[in-house]
This record gives structure tokens, C-alpha cells and sequence, in this order.
């Protein structure tokens, strides 16, 4: 994020808008002729847990067609501590644990959020 308060991708592309179209994508990296992937819903990603540097509750975000949108993982009022109360170069490392439909957790993924 930079000082103005508008999010950017690491290399500086702006990202889309936030409270709207701002999604963390899932890239399918099994060929679909492989079994795991035939044997369906055990293994693809409908749910994600969030693990917050920003809080101690975890919750349970659902995935869209083909990630989860970005103001699912964080809140507004974490977006507000972003915006107005972190300084710059300060990160904050985020976790995802990714669900099956059973909501039982098949991968992590971690990201980074960095005010510039």
C-alpha cells in the first residue's frame, strides 16, 4: 500500500479496487485428467481460515469461482489500521489456510501486506 493509500502489487501495478474486485487468485496446478482431481471436492480449495497478525479470532472466508476476494480477508477495520495507523515500511504477514467443502485445511499460503 502505498502513502496515498491506494494498494499496489509488488512490482507497483495497482491492484483493483478493493471493496469491490480485489481477489487473491488460486492457480489449479493438477492437469485435470489427474486422479486427485477427479476425486473432486476433497481437494479443491472452497474455504479458507484467516490468520490475522491483527487479531486473535480466526475466521472462516468463502472462496469464489476462482480465489478469495481480498475485503473477505481483510476486515475494514483492518484495512483502517493500514490506511491510517501503520507506519511506512511496516508489513504484516498474513496466513490462509485453504478448506475443502468439508472445511478441513488442505494447504497454507502466506502473503505480505507492506505500507510504502
Amino acid at each position: 500500500m502505498d502513502a496515498d493509500g491506494k494498494m499496489t502489487y509488488a512490482d507497483g501495478t495497482p491492484t483493483p479496487e478493493f471493496d469491490k474486485h480485489a481477489q487473491i487468485y488460486l492457480e489449479n496446478i493438477l492437469d485435470k485428467s489427474h486422479p486427485l482431481w477427479q476425486s473432486g471436492a476433497r481437494y479443491m480449495a472452497t474455504y479458507a481460515y484467516v490468520l490475522s497478525p491483527l487479531t486473535d479470532e480466526i475466521r472462516l472466508v468463502p472462496s469464489s469461482h476462482s480465489g478469495f476476494l481480498f475485503k473477505n480477508i481483510l476486515t475494514e477495520s483492518e484495512m483502517a489500521h493500514v490506511k491510517q495507523s501503520m507506519p511506512q515500511g511496516e508489513t504484516l504477514h498474513y496466513d490462509l489456510v485453504l478448506c475443502n467443502v468439508y472445511k478441513r485445511g488442505i494447504q497454507k499460503v502466506e502473503f505480505t501486506i507492506k505500507k510504502k
